[in-house]
């Protein structure tokens, strides 16, 4: 469906603002006038094939996202938001471009449905903290992952139908997540620490899984009570109280255990469960192991002489660039079998897919590739 020059010239701005560059550059880029793209942006002044190719090229979007609007709930925060801006809409961005690749990939037939995507809004009665980490508990069994520490996040989501990727996004915002029908896409800022980016993807699954709307936060500075709920499914989602407990009576009953003894087996469970230190910290105290006073003096960080000594050093996970491996190994699927040409293939692996796999049918790849480059 033909969008109008007023939605296009929106788009070219949002393109613009993200890119972090100004009209004066846009205008250079395309050989016109500052005025022109203050026209074009306005929608009083048509844009050809060409400048939008260019202009496309330019800003580092797809071609087609300039053609079709925003999902309605991301317009309505869009409009509502605009503390770092540029950041906030980097990520946003990447959560329009991955629901438009996944969408892609799964009309091909090469993305099958997640093993777990039922669950998505059968908890519907979310009402306090335990009901939350209930739910936790819930999804935590439906995958098979009992009390163990959990893998890579990336590998977690997909399982649940959350396709997930990663962009670097300053302070302005944990995570996105932005629902489609069938399955959800979420953009965690790969700007956080480790243990952070973990605890956002969690987060990020919660909303999933409760069947929110749309979300998009700074989950640290979130007061309200639906995001409280939603941050103690992400603590037991990651980290069972009953894993905690469990730890606690085989290495600590009977014992006297002094703040060094706690500190020890605290580093085990973060460097395990690849916790944050202050989520291991609230969860220790949630499960009363731990009371205020014993918490603030365990505060400093582990060095990494204690994760070497008393646990393990953590691998990193969802760093910058990262995306969900169900949806990279569909787009090299899709890639074989000539459904995208190498172009579109290295589009969706955001540039990693400088070298390909031949294709299974190296004619019908090249005659696909011309409708999807």
């Amino acid at each position: 469906m033909a969008i109008s020059p007023e939605v296009l010239g929106e788009r070219i701005e949002l393109a613009r603002e993200a890119a972090s560059k100004t009209q004066a550059e846009l205008a250079a880029a395309l050989g016109v006038d500052r005025t022109a793209i203050s026209k074009i942006t306005s929608g009083t002044r048509k844009i050809s094939a060409l400048e939008l190719a260019a202009l496309a090229k330019f800003l580092g979007r797809p071609l087609p996202w300039f053609l079709s609007d925003s999902p309605a709930p991301v317009v309505a925060r869009r409009q509502a938001v605009v503390r770092d801006r540029p950041s906030t809409l980097a990520a946003e961005l990447a959560a329009e471009d991955l629901a438009a690749d996944v969408e892609q990939l799964r009309t091909f037939g090469v993305l099958p449905a997640a093993p777990h995507a039922g669950l998505v809004g059968t908890f519907n009665k979310i009402e306090d903290v335990e009901d939350a980490s209930a739910a936790a508990r819930a999804a935590r069994k439906a995958a098979g992952f009992g009390t163990d520490a959990l893998g890579p996040m990336a590998d977690v989501l997909d399982d649940f139908g959350l396709y997930v990727t990663t962009v670097v996004a300053g302070e302005a915002v944990d995570g996105v997540m932005l629902p489609q029908e069938g399955f959800a896409v979420t953009v965690i800022n790969a700007d956080q620490s480790p243990g952070r980016r973990r605890f956002t993807a969690a987060h990020e699954l919660g909303h999933y899984l409760f069947d929110d709307t749309y979300a998009a936060e700074a989950i640290s500075g979130s007061t309200s009570d639906h995001e409280r709920l939603v941050n103690a499914f992400a603590a037991e989602f990651l980290l069972p109280l009953d894993a905690v407990r469990s730890r606690w009576a085989r290495q600590l009953d009977g014992e006297s255990a002094d703040l060094q003894r706690i500190r020890e087996e605290a580093i085990w469970l973060s460097s395990t469960y690849r916790m944050s230190w202050s989520g291991i910290l609230a969860r220790l105290g949630g499960a009363g192991l731990l009371d205020d006073q014993q918490a603030r003096a365990l505060q400093p960080n582990p060095t990494l002489a204690e994760l070497r000594s008393y646990g393990r050093q953590p691998e990193e996970d969802l760093c910058d660039g990262d995306l969900s491996a169900a949806v990279s190994r569909a787009a090299l699927d899709a890639y074989r079998d000539g459904l995208i040409g190498s172009s579109r293939a290295s589009e969706i692996l955001r540039g990693a897919g400088s070298e390909l796999p031949p294709p299974r049918d190296p004619g019908r790849n090249d005659f696909r590739a011309d409708f999807y480059a």
